[in-house]
């Protein structure tokens, strides 16, 4: 359900059979799972409700099942990470 403008790709995390994908103009996280059979599933979308106005998903990090996202303009543009 991308859009050109969503920047669907802006950071990417692997780790095992799944990957982390941001959209940052959406202020999202999905995260991705590969099935025995070899496709691919959505298996999590990442989207806190407190961060209007942040660039949610400027980095992220995976590692087995712990995700951590990279937001900018928390704190007065400090930055900010979530797990």
């Amino acid at each position: 359900d991308s859009t050109e403008n969503d920047l669907y790709g802006f950071a990417l995390a692997a780790s095992g059979e799944r990957v982390a994908v941001s959209a940052v103009a959406r202020g999202a996280v999905y995260v991705w799972a590969r099935q025995a059979s070899g496709a691919w599933t959505l298996e999590a979308t990442v989207q806190p409700a407190d961060l209007r106005g942040v660039a949610f998903g400027e980095s992220v990090a995976l590692d087995g099942d712990r995700l951590l996202v990279g937001a900018i303009g928390v704190g007065g543009y400090r930055g900010g990470v979530y797990e």
